[in-house]
């Protein structure tokens, strides 16, 4: 299965309209807070983001079974790259989402996150459930199966646009690996999720 982002996108907004859906079917009969549903909508981010990480890996793992040219082989492991970068991406918002969600802190108006910022020393760091340190774990693998595909394009090119595409899926690659790293160990997204 191949995912793009425009696919994802789409199912982003599925998801999302289905969890709304979901929320106002219970919100009939039990009241749901809006932070029950903030924390369904993280969930169910979340629970995308590991699909499209397994999904990538699949791809990635059938990619290097065949031997390709580097500017196809550059191309596909920018595009994936991208993809994988983005559903990093969401997974850590969801993590922090869902830390903010169950630590009672998520502000309602900029000025009222600037206060809670200016009462509160540091933010306490996000515990991570063992599935959430096993999908950042698949995010690492999977940004590491890219780094070896342009590795494979840039051994065997020495054209110029190839080699940028290559080093591009290559910072993307990193930018997954360290966003992983900071969430494993610290907990701490800010500086790196916006």
């Amino acid at each position: 299965m191949k995912v793009s982002a425009p696919s994802f996108a789409a199912t982003l907004k599925l998801v999302e309209r289905e969890a709304a859906r979901t929320a106002s079917e219970q919100a009939d009969g039990t009241g749901i807070s809006a932070q029950d549903f903030v924390r369904a909508a993280a969930e169910s981010r979340k629970e995308f983001a590991r699909e499209r990480v397994k999904a990538l890996r699949e791809q990635i793992t059938t990619l290097s079974l065949f031997a390709m040219k580097p500017a196809a082989l550059a191309q596909l492991s920018s595009q994936m790259g991208k993809e994988l970068e983005g559903a990093a991406t969401d997974f850590a918002r969801s993590v922090r989402t869902l830390g903010d969600a169950r630590r009672g802190t998520s502000p309602g108006t900029p000025a009222e996150a600037y206060q809670d910022t200016m009462e509160t020393a540091a933010p306490a760091p996000y515990r991570l459930s063992d599935s959430d340190r096993e999908t950042a774990a698949s995010f690492t693998a999977a940004a590491r199966q890219i780094e070896m595909l342009t590795d494979n394009a840039l051994e065997r090119t020495r054209d110029r646009s190839i080699t940028e595409q290559a080093k591009a899926a290559r910072a993307d690659a990193f930018g997954v690996i360290a966003l992983m790293d900071r969430l494993e160990g610290k907990g701490l997204l800010e500086p790196l999720v916006h």
